[in-house]
């Protein structure tokens, strides 16, 4: 605010002749006076706000202070870290709403001290961020005073160490003990820590107990997101294919593992040993890696040393065994020693060989890339490979299924203050572990550790606490002591807390010019009415005008339109007629032929045997992907192998080697460095740290490669990170942009409107052609992200939509719109009744009846009764059967029933045909004849969109690049619901796009000979819909793979066992039944039927008398189909689908009567589970 001395003199001229005549102190008159103007002139600044908030339209969003005084104080500043030293603040909260500060000067009037914003300092809302320490010479010119303060808590140091590092702000963790207490440090002075409180626990005695203090902080990227586990299973694998995998020795930590059909005793030269048998050598137990023959002496690179690794236990007469632990030398032959507990009796067991890249002790510990990790903060996307087994205190038993999400507590224990994961299960190596957390940097760690009384000629480190004649002593340096306690190096304990401490801080006063304040001014004045309480701001205003708007103009597209943009925090233009000036894509950068880098996938694939590489056309392989995992997806196996040396771009070595050479593999393998990498051309731009934050938009043909992504570190000048949500995938020519600030922009001759990059902008300020002439009206939308169709601007918007049950009452499939044509028959697949709209007897939605289907046949006569339709004609189906045929021919005609339609639906058996007026006819004869009309008709939900909803019913849809919160859709919904008309139901479409590209290959060899035709019975999956509880529309159901191990016997029956998971109505159905890929039955594998029987209801399987199945023992291998009543909207859990109308039945197994060694096509319901 300008001042000059007229305003002084002013109000000193009103004054009698005695002031400015006899009063001598003229000069505190004339500052008087200025004190008084100025207070007036806040004053009446105050009276024009509260005036102009009464207009929603020119409402101040801030009260402004023409001068705020604040003090500064020592103890209330906190230090933040920025991406680099420019960006580290010092953060001071004077505890008001403050929002904008132009100067900090250290007095009002004629200031000879003045900080700039944004050159001095910055202004967040409530705090004044300083580029600097203001108590290091920043502020030294303005008034300053000493206060005396209270610190809640002192914290100093045993070893009287000087903490340079430690700034205020950082946070003190103080273990004691078994407990930890957290508290942010106020001040730092030499070796003393002041505290912002004293919380429980703090004061617990150092001596005796022992403890460790950290000094952390939070740095700028304090969080890690889809972050892979690096140490993650690369191989799950049984010990044997035997009952069980050996038993278990009493009073031993040991299982004897030789009486498995795969223990070949000692190791022999001239032996052929296959992949997975056990031999003895170098007292220890070892398994083949590969099928080879050894040579003369013992090649360990071919053999797994079952003496160190890990294995997973399973003991299912002792479940308290069930972990997964470390191995080690045993004590004799054909033996496996376990780092755990005694086992307590003999008994069967099964061990699973579980592999790590680099995991060593008792149990796989595997670190984090970073300490410190924030409870509560840690999210593991990981699935359990195998069953897992818990006892609790009580003796209760828990078992938790194979294919869940892993779980604290049950799948892994974490060390949050070393960053350190450890694995009590097994997890399934073809989904890597993914996890996010956030974490602080430790800035000073230091502990103390109690070793009791003082001892000569012992080592002591630092930190160490001693004692001696009752005296508690510090060692201060590393040393072996000498019975000596000198004092340089022995130091008496003083515990370290103290509470209540009376400090000595200094304080600035600064003066804030023109400070703005945020007194919510719009949400007390207006956001009020609509519940709406935020921060103020220009879009909050916005908001407001639209939604006021849309509730007192009434409702129309336009009107919604704005308000949804505003709720969705999409800029509105704020006056009317503001002139159109231009539109900047914010892509100012822009190249192609860049790469990217994390996944390389593909089908081409090739494994040699002779080489031990794996090799795949197009690959990219680098040379620090050595230990990487690639994937091999083999018959209805995969194959986890790790690479071992990098020989080419296209070809890698690995291990184990394969046992077999083969090609045309799918294959996928994940970078072991260069992830999330963006790689473009020198010629087209050189990054540097400075491109750190900003955007970069890629063009890929790859779906995961196209959107935009942060940028969060920079490798080189032609190497990026990128901050992606799901993985890249390597691809080259990419086309690229660089955006520094993330966004698009429209400009106006009234101010600047920013939208995300990847929102769509609205294709008339697009146009150029339109800059410097285009007027927009006020409240315009700048987003087309929003769009609103009825029946006019979009005939078929409704044509997949679900009618809310407000409208439509039924099952969510009743309520289902398709524009497909269903068979108007009774039990339709919309289950519609006589009395639904559209619905008559023989007539389709419009009244119309259907036509009979005309055709032309020839009978050929003989004792075959049948008719044989010459093409063009109608095609049969299986439908056909039990209706009536009318035949005309020379000499008869009538209505014939039809008994069976053939397989080649052209081909019919007739009921008593021919007829007796047929006798002395000559075939072949010719016949004219006519098949029963099928009407088609829309389902019910299509009907009544159709015929009446649609016109009162409109859609609005917001586009799937607008990202926002779950909140904000139930706002829109609110508001878009609560302003239309009451014969208006609103359908409001929002969520993101899922896209993914599935390669599904089947190929179907059929050698059937040509005197031997087979028929490919085609198989009806329909789901039809019994009255009981199960199988109804809505229920849950999911799929379990599921193996037992039986030893085959000829003519004996075995249990194929199924645990169910826990509730009511639940229902397993055994759907596929067959034997690993290796049984045998000669050289063929076992097939249903010939060499088995299953029964489907009883869940048995019975092998044929005089059929022998190898191996022995043989794994069979069967999916179950799970199901369980729930209601419309219960979760769902893990893999689990729904039940609808017109889907397939997931309990089908094959069709009726069918005998298993028919071939048959069944359109069988899948399952997809998405991993991470």
């Amino acid at each position: 605010m300008p001042l000059t001395p007229q305003n002084s003199a002013t109000f000193l001229r009103a004054l009698s002749d005695f002031w400015p005549m006899y009063f001598q102190e003229q000069g505190l008159l004339r500052a008087y006076a200025e004190g008084l103007s100025l207070n007036i002139a806040q004053v009446y600044q105050r009276f024009l706000e509260t005036v102009l908030g009464s207009s929603l339209k020119d409402i101040p969003l801030f009260q402004r202070e023409f001068y705020k005084p604040y003090y500064v104080r020592e103890d209330l500043i906190r230090y933040r870290e920025g991406r680099s030293v420019d960006e580290d603040r010092y953060v001071f909260t004077p505890g008001d709403a403050l929002m904008g500060v132009r100067f900090l000067a250290n007095r009002v009037l004629t200031p000879t001290a003045v900080l700039l914003e944004l050159r001095e300092f910055s202004v967040s809302p409530g705090a004044i961020e300083f580029f600097s320490d203001p108590f290091t010479g920043l502020l030294d010119t303005f008034p300053s005073r000493t206060a005396q303060v209270v610190a809640p808590a002192v914290w100093r140091d045993p070893l009287r160490q000087t903490f340079s590092a430690v700034r205020p702000g950082d946070t003190l963790r103080w273990r004691v003990g078994g407990s930890t207490v957290r508290v942010t440090i106020t001040g730092v002075e030499g070796a003393t820590l002041y505290l912002d409180a004293a919380p429980p626990g703090i004061t617990q005695a150092l001596a005796r107990r022992g403890g460790t203090a950290f000094v952390t902080r939070t740095p700028y990227d304090n969080r890690e997101t889809n972050t892979p586990l690096e140490d993650h299973p690369t191989e799950v694998s049984r010990l044997s294919a035997d009952a069980s995998d050996g038993i278990t020795i009493a009073s031993s930590r040991e299982i004897n593992v030789s009486g498995l059909s795969n223990y070949k005793g000692a190791w022999a030269i001239a032996t052929t040993y296959v992949v997975g048998d056990l031999v003895w050598q170098s007292s220890r137990v070892w398994r083949a890696r590969s099928t080879h023959v050894s040579g003369g002496s013992f090649d360990a690179t071919l053999w797994d040393d079952l003496a160190t690794g890990y294995v997973y236990v399973q003991c299912p007469s002792q479940p308290r065994y069930a972990q997964l632990v470390a191995t080690e030398t045993p004590s004799a032959a054909g033996r496996i020693k376990l780092a755990l507990g005694e086992f307590s009796t003999a008994t069967s067991t099964f061990l699973h060989r579980v592999a790590y890249a680099s995991a060593t002790g008792d149990r796989p510990n595997l670190r984090l890339a970073h300490k410190h990790i924030t409870p509560n903060s840690v999210a593991v996307v990981a699935r359990r490979k195998l069953a897992h087994t818990t006892v609790d205190s009580q003796g209760a038993v828990t078992t938790y299924p194979a294919g869940e999400s892993v779980r604290e507590g049950v799948d892994y224990t974490l060390d949050y203050t070393e960053g350190r994961l450890t694995p009590l299960t097994v997890w399934d190596p073809l989904l890597p572990a993914r996890l996010g957390y956030e974490w602080s940097l430790e800035v000073v760690r230091q502990s103390y550790r109690w070793r009791g009384a003082y001892a000569n000629t012992t080592a002591y480190l630092r930190g160490d606490l001693v004692t001696s004649a009752s005296v508690v002593y510090v060692v201060t340096r590393d040393h072996t002591s000498d019975g000596v306690l000198a004092t340089d190096t022995y130091v008496r304990l003083v515990e370290p807390v103290s509470l209540d401490v009376q400090r000595a801080v200094r304080e600035y006063a600064v003066w804030a010019t023109d400070a703005l304040l945020d007194e919510k001014r719009l949400a007390r004045n207006f956001g009020d009415l609509l519940l709406r309480d935020a921060e103020s701001s220009e879009a909050q205003r916005a908001f407001l005008q639209a939604v006021s708007r849309l509730f007192l103009l009434g409702p129309s597209f336009s009107l919604m339109t704005s308000a949804v943009n505003a709720i969705l925090g999409l800029p509105l233009t704020r006056e009317a007629n503001e002139l159109l000036l231009g539109y900047d894509a914010g892509l100012p950068i822009n190249g192609s032929g860049a790469r990217t880098y994390d996944t390389q996938e593909g089908t081409t694939g090739a494994l040699s045997h002779t080489t031990g590489y794996f090799s795949a056309t197009g690959a990219t392989f680098l040379a620090s992907d050595v230990g990487a995992t690639i994937r091999v997806f083999e018959a209805r196996r995969t194959t986890l192998y790790v690479i071992t040396a990098v020989v080419s771009a296209t070809s890698v070595s690995v291990s184990p080697a394969p046992t077999v050479s083969s090609s045309s593999l799918q294959w996928d393998c994940r970078h072991r460095i260069y992830t999330n990498r963006l790689r473009i051309n020198p010629s087209d731009y050189a990054f540097s740290s400075a491109d750190i934050g900003a955007w970069v938009q890629l063009r890929g043909v790859i779906a995961r490669n196209r959107g935009t992504f942060r940028i969060v570190g920079v490798d080189d000048a032609t190497t990026i990170e990128l901050d992606t949500p799901y993985a890249l995938i390597d691809e080259g020519s990419i086309p690229w942009s660089l955006s520094p600030r993330g966004t698009q922009r429209v400009t106006t001759n009234r101010g600047l409107y920013d939208l995300p990059l990847g929102v769509p902008v609205r294709s008339e300020l697009r146009n150029s052609a339109n800059w410097g002439r285009l007027k927009l009206p006020a409240l315009h939308p700048v987003s087309d992200a929003v769009q609103i169709d009825d029946y006019l601007t979009d005939p078929t918007w409704w044509h997949h939509v679900r009618i809310p049950e407000e409208l439509f009452e039924g099952t969510p499939a009743q309520r289902t719109v398709t524009p497909a044509l269903i068979e108007h028959v009774y039990g339709a697949l919309d289950d519609a009744h006589v009395g639904d709209a559209g619905i008559h007897v023989g007539l389709d939605e419009q009244s119309r009846e259907s036509s009979p289907r005309p055709f032309n046949a020839v009978w050929y006569g003989g004792t075959a009764i049948n008719l044989v339709v010459t093409a063009p004609g109608p095609a049969l189906t299986a439908k056909d059967s039990g209706t009536y045929v009318t035949l005309e021919t020379e000499g008869f005609a009538g209505a014939f029933k039809i008994l069976q339609v053939h397989s080649d639906n052209r081909t019919v058996t007739l009921e008593n045909f021919p007829p007796p007026e047929a006798r002395g006819r000559v075939a072949p004869l010719p016949i004219v004849g006519r098949l029963p009309p099928i009407v088609f008709r829309h389902c019910v939900a299509f009907i009544l969109m159709d015929q009446a909803l649609k016109y009162h019913c409109a859609r609005l849809r917001i586009d799937p690049s607008v990202d926002f919160s779950r909140g904000v859709v139930s706002d829109v919904s609110s508001i878009v619901r609560a302003s239309k008309p009451s014969h208006v139901f609103v359908f409001v479409e929002a969520g993101t796009v899922f896209e993914d590209t599935l390669t599904v290959e089947e190929e179907l060899t059929l050698d059937l000979g040509l005197s031997r035709p087979e028929l490919l019975q085609v198989v009806n999956s329909l789901a039809y819909i019994s009255p009981s509880m199960l199988l109804r529309p809505g229920d849950a159901f999911r799929f379990v793979a599921l193996t037992t191990t039986i030893v085959p016997a000829a003519g004996t029956s075995y249990i194929l066992p199924v645990t169910l998971p826990s509730g009511t109505a639940v229902v397993a159905s055994l759907v596929k039944v067959g034997f690993e890929v290796a049984a045998r039955v000669g050289s063929r594998m076992p097939a249903e039927g010939a060499d088995y029987t299953v029964d489907y209801v009883a869940r048995t399987l019975t092998i044929h008398g005089a059929t022998t199945i190898t191996p022995d023992p043989v794994d069979v291998e069967y999916v179950v189909c799970i199901r369980r009543s729930v209601t419309y909207g219960d979760p769902l859990d893990s893999g689990e689908g729904y039940v609808v109308y017109g889907g397939s039945d997931p309990t089908i197994v094959r069709a009726p009567g069918q005998v298993p060694t028919t071939a048959g096509l069944l359109d069988r319901t899948v399952q997809l589970t998405f991993g991470p």
